[in-house]
């Protein structure tokens, strides 16, 4: 595991997901700038699906970007990267021969999922041997599409698309994610 001291020459990107949501909405940047004697990082906040009216960003990312030697992301999704994700997504979400999504949560909840997918115009059937947190991330990923957010105009896409020859460092991966969904008892998922 790398250290971040040592790093700190270059571009820090977490996406956090939908949990901090880029004030680019109001006109301005959501950047920090870390020194730690000569050495300067950025950490830029952002979300994995954006609409192409965020575009072009606020100068500041692309400045920062500009001026930097790495890119720090949660999850590189670029290339082969993104087909090794989607593989690892489909057999960790996937339950075994004898066991289902109705089989893990109340029949209440299983009728609200159906209710919501066959609103998003999807059969729960695609689903029965996948599981609930795998069911969750398809109804928000739906969610987002129908709103007209799409991943190819995330900003952690976007930054990776530009990186050339800049260092790609993950802070997670997509094992690590996908492992800890997995992880998650019936009750959390």
């Amino acid at each position: 595991m790398f250290n971040l001291r040592f790093k700190l020459g270059g571009i820090i990107l977490l996406i956090l997901g939908n949990l901090i949501f880029s004030s680019q909405l109001f006109g301005k940047s959501f950047i920090w700038e870390i020194r730690e004697r000569e050495k300067i990082s950025y950490l830029i906040g952002s979300v994995h699906m954006l609409d192409k009216t965020f575009y072009p960003l606020n100068r500041a990312y692309e400045e920062s970007f500009k001026h930097s030697d790495s890119l720090v992301v949660e999850v590189d999704i670029s290339g082969a990267n993104a087909a090794k994700l989607s593989m690892l997504m489909m057999e960790l979400s996937q339950y075994t021969e004898n066991d289902g999504l109705k089989n893990n949560i109340s029949e209440e909840t299983y009728r609200m999922t159906e209710a919501k997918l066959k609103a998003l115009d999807l059969d729960i059937k695609q689903f029965h041997n996948r599981k609930p947190w795998f069911v969750a991330l398809n109804i928000a990923a739906t969610e987002m599409l129908k709103r007209g957010f799409d991943p190819e105009f995330g900003i952690d896409r976007y930054f990776l698309k530009k990186a050339n020859s800049k260092e790609i460092i993950e802070l997670e991966g997509a094992r690590f994610q996908l492992e800890m969904f997995n992880g998650f008892s019936k009750v959390e998922q």
